[in-house]
């Protein structure tokens, strides 16, 4: 059953786009016109990069023909009135990936590996009336199938709202934007604390949602987003069973603070942020409450103040130029009965050479803490809370910035404007020898009380190749291994495992 906050989000929605039309049907121009834009068709003549079926699924859509402006939607916006006064665009989304899985839990006992089929569709509508009044409405329908063990808690949602907001602006060149309803967070290059770099958004089924409201401020150097949001979840407990559903509020728990962008030193970029995850529910069956090291159940307050910056160093005309990436942040508050201290480091030093297949290598470092000491009644588990999981710490997805040290090593080329490979080589080791090793797949591998398995988790190699034929097609391809350390050793097993996937993004 929708909760009460639910209906009334929907009620304001139909309510606002009930109005932007009565609005645009005003005679506010004495002959209003219908206009639409109309995009060539290719013709048969015309050369494509790959041959498209004579029978069957039509799919010349995703072809741009030379000399017409390449974009995301295969239907134009339809406007009414004067100029800008009503748009309205539909469009949406569908992905499509397979993976093979070779010991994904690194326990070559169990016969579990996997050939899965991730699939999401998107449908989306996006009215602006004026440039000052915006809704939009987005559905999601996500699956996995052929799967032996469920991949993710986050993978299926059918058919279902995932994004229902509206927004508001004073005039169509004020800098502020509130945005009132469902939605997700934004887009962000690194976003290893908040937000999420733009791969995030393709490869998992489902990203990070909320109900509430953002203060948006957008300047020529500076960008603010202020926020008070509760993240919901597409799980319920059914039979004692954590299974699928719709998404719905996680009763208790608010995400709120402010993450900024400084681009008035260019061309170095500044971020900071100050952000808090309050949880009040102490007795909730699921998600669990929060609890102490030594098993009480309480509230949770975590606050994290943290900052990036990135820019050159140095530029050889004609040659390369040699780049930095700095960032740190700090935790503090409380889980239950434990005090909070934890914090995250990184530092990358990257060089790009001046060639049209625009080389780039990367030495890069992480670190998120890990618990010191049990039953000390101090957590030093560092959370990256809504942060990137999938492309910082390599495409298999075995660590996330918790209990983490990691070195790597990445280069990538570009052959054409279109095409681009990348390969990494990460080195991986727990901070804490006596903490929990976590994957940002909800896979526990285990910890060693004592310490003797040593920090030693593994180390992974990945290659990637990208291809975006236009902004409607994305293909991508992969393989990666993980050579298990020390700590799968000493669990008596190699600790190895392979995984290999290719991925198509359709966008309409």
């Amino acid at each position: 059953m929708a909760s009460m906050s639910y209906k009334l989000l929907c009620g304001t929605f139909l309510f606002s786009m009930l109005s932007a039309a009565a609005f645009a049907a005003l005679p506010s121009d004495p002959t209003p016109t219908i206009a639409t834009q109309i995009l060539p068709a290719p013709t048969v003549q015309q050369e494509r990069p790959w041959s498209a079926p004579a029978q069957g699924l039509d799919l010349n859509f995703l072809y741009v023909p030379e000399g017409t402006t390449d974009t995301e939607h295969v239907l134009p916006p339809f406007t009414l009135g004067c100029p800008d006064e009503l748009k309205i665009q539909l469009g949406g989304s569908y992905v499509f990936r397979y993976e093979k899985r070779r010991n994904f839990d690194l326990n070559s006992s169990k016969d579990d590996n996997d050939s899965l089929r991730f699939m999401r569709t998107f449908l989306d509508l996006d009215v602006v009336y004026r440039g000052m009044i915006r809704g939009y409405m987005q559905l999601i329908d996500a699956q996995v199938s052929n799967y032996r063990v469920e991949p993710s808690p986050f993978s299926i949602d059918r058919w279902d709202i995932y994004q229902l907001f509206v927004e508001l602006k004073e005039s169509p060149e004020s800098p502020f934007t509130l945005r009132l309803g469902r939605q997700v967070l934004p887009t962000v290059s690194e976003g290893r604390v908040w937000g999420k770099p733009p791969v995030e958004y393709y490869w998992f089924n489902i990203i990070p949602v909320f109900d509430g409201a953002m203060l948006d401020y957008k300047s020529k150097n500076f960008d603010s987003h202020l926020f008070l949001l509760r993240p919901l979840v597409p799980r319920t407990l059914q039979d004692g069973v954590s299974r699928a559903d719709s998404l719905r509020e996680i009763d208790g728990r608010l995400h709120y603070g402010s993450y900024n962008v400084w681009r008035g030193w260019a061309p170095h970029r500044l971020e900071f942020y100050l952000l808090g995850l309050h949880d009040g529910d102490k007795n909730r069956v699921f998600p669990p409450s929060y609890t102490s090291e030594d098993k009480v159940a309480g509230s949770l307050d975590r606050y994290t103040v943290g900052a990036f910056m990135r820019g050159p160093i140095h530029e050889w005309e004609n040659c390369g130029t040699l780049g930095y990436g700095i960032e740190g942040a700090f935790q503090w508050g409380h889980q239950s009965n434990d005090d909070i201290k934890a914090y995250m480091l990184h530092g990358d030093i990257n060089y790009q050479w001046v060639h049209p297949w625009k080389p780039k290598v990367t030495l890069l470092g992480n670190l998120g803490t890990g618990d010191r000491k049990r039953g000390d009644g101090e957590n030093n588990t560092f959370d990256p809370m809504f942060g990137a999981s999938h492309g910082p710490y390599g495409t298999m997805d075995f660590e996330k910035l918790t209990n983490l040290r990691e070195v790597a090593l990445t280069a990538s080329v570009e052959p054409t404007k279109k095409l681009k490979v990348t390969a990494e080589l990460h080195k991986f080791w727990l901070d804490s020898r006596t903490a929990p090793w976590v994957s940002p797949l909800g896979i526990n591998y285990g910890s060693d009380p004592t310490g003797q398995s040593g920090r030693d988790i593994g180390a992974e190699a990945d290659l990637t190749i990208a291809y975006q034929a236009s902004k409607k097609l994305r293909i991508e391809t992969g393989a990666g291994h993980y050579f298990g350390g020390r700590f799968s050793e000493k669990r008596g097993d190699t600790g190895n495992a392979n995984f290999m996937f290719v991925q198509t993004v359709i966008k309409f």
